[in-house]
């Protein structure tokens, strides 16, 4: 099974990025060969990414099944499809990051046979790959029987509620990129705000001994019980484990060094952004070439220790490791390192971004004619707030069921209020007070920051420890 799974994820991965280089290659040439290929292979992607989520949603089926089986409970009939339905694909980081990638490209080639956005397919192909390389370097991968809290049919549509709406807001995202690429947005303007948005998740995903050490660590792995598992350790008087980190010499100097770099980018190009666009020429772009080679050096440090299992040596701590863990055998590992995976998006965002503006004048003779844009944006942002709005409702009712309250203002909780509080606004301005072109698209793309925070970096705990924190450990 395990055989399947992989030749599928690897399929999707390959296939998807051929697709990629297709889409880019559309820019350069308008030969129908290329764009028939590129969409050829998004929906053999897609055929792939769908097959691994019916594979996997048998074998979480089964396991689930076996599980009840184990304890005496033999279900037949309706009630044993109940149990094989129970366990939808998408219920740990890594099934989750696949599903919702998943969700990206189905609605992605729906708004291409319809609209022919081919320069919106380089964007949601390149959040897509990026999602399944974080999905590749989770560490818990097999499928397991639900704990009992999960253990209720609510999973199977709240979750799906909300991972379908961050979905579209991704896409209503990219839709609303390509508006302000057509209204001629000055790209200093758009620059300084993902400097500044790339400067600040790069600072939270380093937390305070990047500050306070100058260290941006990786979590080792040993091996443990047949296979490599991140260290885990226990604070004295704490009941729950948290992941050891080991620094990286030379890489947090690099990222405090990006982050200072890109905060100066912002500045210089909040001033290019009041004289004439040059493009590439703007000086602000010069910054930006050197925050993108500091972050690149700190990544290629980072990859170097992390892909090439180097040995490491754990630090001094206050608590005890925990059980089955073999210091003498810790090397660096892309296991649980899933800073190293937001560290890669940001790198990849800000690459895009210089690509961006070199091909914008292509891009925007490939697009249709801004209302267009301006109303598909809104159309997609309004078939996801509803999605978004059932999700938190069925949330908090499945949070009574289980706990007794419908709201406890855990991180994620918190961060879907936020969320569902950004789109409201973008509904309310553009119907109550007529917002419409930037200001709306503005907003739309700060929605996909805060979508992006919303699922991941509340999932992997940068908001502090809470119920939804689950790739934390």
């Amino acid at each position: 099974m395990v055989d399947v799974s992989q030749t599928l994820f690897m399929g999707t991965c390959v296939t998807y990025a051929g697709a990629l280089g297709n889409y880019v290659g559309t820019l350069a040439s308008r030969r129908n060969i290329i764009k028939r290929l590129a969409t050829g292979l998004a929906m053999l992607g897609l055929f792939l990414h769908s097959s691994w989520l019916l594979f996997r949603w048998y074998v979480t089926g089964t396991t689930e099944y076996m599980a009840r089986v184990a304890v005496g409970d033999t279900p037949h009939g309706l009630a044993k499809l109940y149990i094989y339905i129970s366990h939808p694909p998408y219920t740990n980081l890594y099934e989750s990051l696949i599903f919702v990638s998943w969700a990206l490209m189905v609605f992605y080639l729906v708004i291409e046979a319809k609209w022919k956005l081919r320069p919106v397919g380089i964007g949601a192909l390149g959040v897509t790959l990026m999602a399944l390389f974080e999905a590749f370097i989770v560490t818990e991968k097999q499928a397991h029987a639900l704990v009992p809290a999960l253990q209720s049919y609510w999973i199977l549509i709240h979750v799906w509620f909300l991972f379908l709406s961050y979905s579209l807001f991704m896409i209503a995202a990219f839709v609303a990129l390509m508006f302000l690429i057509k209204v001629g947005t000055h790209s200093a303007q758009m620059g300084k705000w993902l400097s500044v948005a790339a400067a600040a998740v790069l600072a939270m995903t380093g937390g305070s001994s990047l500050f306070l050490h100058g260290s941006f660590g990786l979590t080792p792995s040993t091996w443990n019980h047949g296979s490599w598992q991140p260290v885990h350790y226990f604070p004295e008087g704490a009941q729950k484990g948290v992941k050891l980190f080991v620094g990286v010499p030379g890489a947090g100097w690099l990222m405090l060094l990006a982050i200072a770099v890109l905060l100066g980018t912002a500045v210089v190009l909040h001033l290019d952004g009041r004289g004439e666009d040059r493009g590439l020429g703007n000086r602000g772009m010069k910054v930006l070439y050197a925050a993108i080679a500091a972050l690149g050096a700190g990544l290629l440090l980072l990859l170097i220790k992390a892909l090439g299992h180097a040995k490491a040596t754990l630090p001094a701590f206050d608590g005890t490791l925990a059980q089955g863990v073999n210091p003498s055998t810790a090397i660096f590992h892309t296991n649980s390192n899933y800073g190293l995976g937001l560290v890669a998006l940001i790198f990849v965002l800000l690459a895009g971004f210089v690509g961006l503006v070199a091909s914008r004048e292509r891009i925007s003779e490939a697009l249709p004619d801004p209302k267009r844009l301006d109303e598909l944006t809104y159309k997609v942002v309004v078939a996801g707030f509803p999605l978004l709005s059932i999700g938190i409702v069925l949330g908090a009712m499945w949070a009574y069921e289980a706990w007794g309250r419908y709201w406890g203002w855990d991180p994620k909780e918190t961060w879907a209020l936020i969320t569902w509080f950004v789109y409201a606004i973008y509904l309310h301005t553009r119907i109550t007070l007529g917002w419409t072109g930037k200001p709306g698209a503005a907003l739309a793309v700060a929605g996909f920051a805060v979508v992006i925070f919303c699922y991941m970096g509340v999932n992997l705990g940068l908001t502090g420890e809470g119920l939804h924190t689950y790739g934390a450990g």
